[in-house]
């Protein structure tokens, strides 16, 4: 209160001073707008207007500007002391680009940046590197380092980091490099460094210093879209091989804007500052990053009530609605535009176990359910039922089309027509369906539930054992009919159906699932997204071969279909700006972020 007795009794004196010098009045009308500027910018000008009202209008007018030029002017070096960000999240496991999943991708390509990053909106941008090329015929992409770009010790970036941190990654050193390897895959020689069989891809070739490039096994117009994953981060690799399993406790050095200040694995606290050799034009506003590792939700939301922390992610399954009624004015949807990251919910079939090796017992599952009934009960109105293939943000989907066309039709008399026909003739003699759910959600479970419930009332089938979060111990692949999974994928048709639905994609590679398991409907999907995939995208040929790929999809019944995701909402406090994610779920730029100045009056971290 002391301080803004001061700064109204300035206020006023450097007002009288003005009033002086000032020239004709002010009209009404510029005074009332130059006060709702002030009023937006900043609350204490609020409470500044209020003492001037008895004032002349030529002093407000005068007195308002100068309080707005010295607001919008620098918000770092106002509050360089309090840029302080504090969140809860599930305590991370490590910092490393060969072990990247989700919820480390947010700090991770701030601190090892990879080659290129991307927008919330999908679109490539310039990181590591300032510019690329590819060649005429789209085979080979250049990839040329920023020249201003130098570690934390001062030394410049190289195309070689560039080539070792990406080879070791794909290499039978790193335990993840299946997981690591996609989109490196595309590169001439990694099948002989991921066997084992080679040191070095004869496909990364450093030009000099600053320039590398990538000769790719075959044309790939996307391929600045997938150089944009986190996990291409670059490191020193003489630092990962002291420790390979657990290098990024040692405090490594970093080429991005902020580095590990402290790695707590006990405590699960960790914190991130700025890089001070930072190079880029963006200086980090946030001087530091707290993150506590919190594992239940129910804490963390303890912690948002609190005002401990500035924000609270929302996980998939726990109910949007009753954020928004609970805390109206600090949830943040997503930008409806950036929705690239948008896949689905599904239950995957596995084909080759008993009974869901007979594709009539399938259909009868699938057409026995009132899928928008499970979607309402589970979900509410946060999501959109999805459909089969594309989701409908990609160019090619279905979503125009017949719901027929698009959904499996709920349908209890062809469902148990389905059932006599297949060659267990009945319910009773089905072997035990056991679903893992593989996810804790309270959504999933509930939709869940309604599928079984479905399937007892329209056809009679009482065997259902539902699994949670763990799969069974043993070869677990073989003891389950049906998995719940989600999958998103690159904005384009052809890929985004290769890796999601083709027995080449991630999903059937890694899970085994339905479409890796079938051989009467899956070379055909998979030889239609091919030859599509070659073609120019404004060939006529290319979207009748995404649809006919679909059609195929949709009648070999692999998997069931339950909502589309995208971004999830997020609680924001007011004063937190400038924080925006990326189809990874990273945080692509925190030189953007920063706290308004009365965070630090209100509660402070």
């Amino acid at each position: 209160m002391r301080l803004r007795v001061y700064t109204c009794l300035s206020v006023l004196l450097l007002a009288a001073m003005l009033l002086t010098a000032c020239g004709p009045a002010a009209t009404p009308e510029v005074v009332e707008k130059i006060v709702q500027q002030t009023v937006i910018v900043e609350k204490p000008v609020q409470q500044t207007v209020v003492v001037e009202k008895q004032v002349t209008k030529e002093v407000v007018k005068e007195v308002t500007k100068e309080v707005v030029k010295t607001v919008v002017a620098t918000p770092a070096a106002k509050m360089s002391d309090r840029q302080i960000w504090r969140l809860a999240a599930a305590p991370l496991a490590h910092m490393s680009p060969f072990m990247s999943q989700s919820s480390e991708r947010g700090i991770l390509t701030n601190i090892f940046m990879g080659p290129l990053s991307m927008d919330q909106y999908g679109n490539p941008m310039p990181w590591l590197c300032d510019k690329w090329e590819f060649n005429k015929d789209f085979t080979s992409i250049s990839l040329h380092i920023d020249p201003k770009a130098v570690w934390r010790d001062g030394t410049k970036v190289t195309a070689a980091q560039m080539k070792a941190t990406w080879e070791y990654g794909v290499s039978p050193a790193n335990p993840r490099a299946s997981q690591y390897a996609e989109p490196l895959d595309r590169v001439k020689g990694y099948a002989d460094v991921f066997a084992g069989k080679a040191k070095t891809m004869e496909g990364l070739v450093v030009v000099d210093d600053a320039t590398l490039r990538v000769d790719l096994i075959k044309a790939d117009r996307l391929m600045p879209f997938y150089l944009t994953h986190p996990k291409l981060g670059v490191v020193k690799m003489e630092e990962v091989l002291k420790k390979p399993d657990g290098w990024w406790r040692d405090n490594p050095t970093p080429n991005g804007p902020y580095q590990i200040a402290r790695w707590d694995d006990q405590a699960k606290l960790f914190e991130f500052t700025p890089n001070p050799k930072w190079w880029g034009a963006d200086k980090p506003i946030l001087q530091k990053i707290e993150w506590v590792g919190v594992d239940d939700q129910q804490v963390m939301e303890l912690m948002w009530d609190n005002n401990e922390i500035a924000t609270l992610e929302i996980p998939f399954g726990s109910g949007f609605d009753k954020y928004r009624q609970k805390y109206p004015d600090s949830l943040i949807d997503p930008d409806p535009k950036a929705q690239v990251r948008l896949g689905t919910i599904f239950f995957s079939f596995f084909p080759k176990n008993a009974p869901m090796d007979d594709i009539h017992v399938r259909r009868a599952l699938a057409h026995s359910v009132d899928w928008d009934k499970v979607v309402k009960a589970a979900w509410g109105n946060e999501y959109q039922r999805a459909g089969v293939g594309l989701p409908p943000h990609i160019e090619g989907n279905l979503y125009k089309e017949s719901p027929d066309t698009l959904y499996y039709k709920f349908d209890p008399e062809y469902a148990k027509k389905e059932l006599a026909a297949s060659k267990y003739g009945s319910a009773d003699k089905l072997p035990k369906i056991t679903i893992l759910r593989w996810t804790t959600a309270e959504q999933v479970g509930k939709a869940t539930q309604a599928m079984v419930e479905f399937w007892r009332d329209n056809l009679g089938i009482k065997n259902v054992e539902i699994l949670g979060n763990d799969p069974p111990a043993g070869d677990w692949k073989s003891m389950i009919q049906l998995l719940r999974l989600s999958g998103a994928g690159a904005p384009d048709p052809a890929r985004f159906l290769l890796e999601n639905i083709s027995s080449d994609g991630y999903i059937c590679k890694d899970y085994t699932v339905g479409c890796a398991q079938d051989t009467e409907f899956s070379p055909k999907i998979l030889q239609l997204l091919k030859d599509a995939d070659n073609l120019e995208r404004t060939n006529p040929d290319f979207l009748k071969k995404i649809k006919e790929a679909q059609l195929l999809w949709r009648d070999s019944y692999f998997r069931l279909e339950l909502v589309l995701i995208g971004r999830y909402p997020k609680l924001q406090r007011p004063w937190f700006k400038g924080l925006n994610n990326n189809y990874y779920g990273g945080w692509y730029d925190l030189t953007k972020t920063y706290i308004m100045a009365h965070w630090a009056r209100a509660v402070g971290p």
